[in-house]
């Protein structure tokens, strides 16, 4: 349960198929606490594919994102808008 003492490392747990697969991406940075995860990439279309898998990796555990906590962006290191993600 949410506030549980158990709930950092039951996430932790469970959600190890999801840091399996992001630490093989290379050129990647990923971290998670918990159920709290950023991944980031410099290439935007690899960025996108790895969204698209932790949707999946999330789907198969049988759990889901949240909607209203849940952010893509591309951060061009410049502030300019990126020709590559809207």
């Amino acid at each position: 349960p949410t506030g549980s003492a158990l709930q950092p490392l039951m996430c932790n747990l469970y959600l190890t198929p999801v840091d399996d697969f992001a630490l093989r991406i290379d050129g990647g940075f990923y971290a998670r606490s918990g159920d709290d995860m950023i991944f980031m990439h410099p290439d935007a279309d690899v960025a996108r594919r790895v969204a698209n898998e932790f949707e999946r990796i999330v789907l198969d555990l049988r759990l889901r994102f949240s909607p209203d906590k849940t952010l893509d962006l591309h951060w061009t290191g410049s502030g300019r808008a990126s020709a590559s993600w809207s």
